[in-house]
């Protein structure tokens, strides 16, 4: 069995990029500053009027900026205690994704979410990843994304799930319903398999649910 899961609000209850940046400067007065303009209601409505007429996002735009000349070591610490105080924590999903690694099924975490947070459930639960990378030179991030795989998940069944269509059942895990764009790929991949979706309820309306069948996904379970 090929598992797949998000890890924003589906594994976590984090948003793990953002979350992580928080504590990372939860004591620098001027990093602090920027990380609430990013949350700032009016900078998200003018940030995303901009997305939709260049295309330009300004959020991954600073993001890895966050995280320049820091040395990849120097978050081995952070990383626990993060972990520790916000991550291990357990869900639902999570639980169900830790019966399927002892079940050897093929796990993988497929999230936009910059690498030094995935990482973390990497080191502490062995579950394969691929998310958004930092660029990093000598073991140094620099101010640039590597890769961002932001509304790109699907150039992974392309790149990485090459051997999806050999799969016999397919489960993904999600409370994204911009998802949806991605499923379709893995159902159209994996004709002869048995598709589930898993939805965290709380998450999806009625319409959304109307855009999923009307998208011909109709193999879905709910998780609240």
């Amino acid at each position: 069995m090929l598992v797949l899961s998000d890890v924003c609000h589906t594994l976590i209850n984090l948003n793990s990029t953002y979350d992580y940046i928080k504590y990372l400067y939860h004591h620098n007065y001027w990093n602090k500053k920027i990380w609430f303009l990013l949350k700032n209601r009016l900078f998200k409505i003018m940030s995303y009027v901009v997305y939709k007429i260049t295309w330009f996002d300004y959020n991954r735009y600073i993001t890895p900026r966050f995280f320049k000349g820091i040395y990849t070591k120097d978050l081995e610490n952070i990383n626990k205690n993060f972990w520790e105080f916000y991550i291990s924590k357990k869900t639902k999903i999570l639980d169900k994704i830790i019966k399927h690694k002892e079940s050897w099924d093929d796990v993988f975490l497929v999230s936009a979410s910059i690498n030094p947070p995935i990482e973390i459930l990497w080191n502490y639960l062995w579950l394969n990843y691929y998310s958004s990378q930092l660029e990093e030179k000598k073991w140094i991030y620099t101010w640039k994304m590597d890769e961002d795989l932001l509304w790109k998940k699907e150039k992974l069944i392309e790149t990485k799930l090459l051997d999806i269509e050999k799969q016999d059942n397919v489960v993904f895990y999600t409370d994204n319903y911009s998802d949806i764009w991605f499923i379709k790929i893995i159902q159209k991949k994996s004709k002869n398999s048995k598709f589930y979706l898993i939805l965290k309820k709380k998450s999806w309306e009625k319409k959304r649910i109307k855009l999923l069948s009307s998208n011909g996904i109709t193999k879905y379970e709910f998780v609240s």
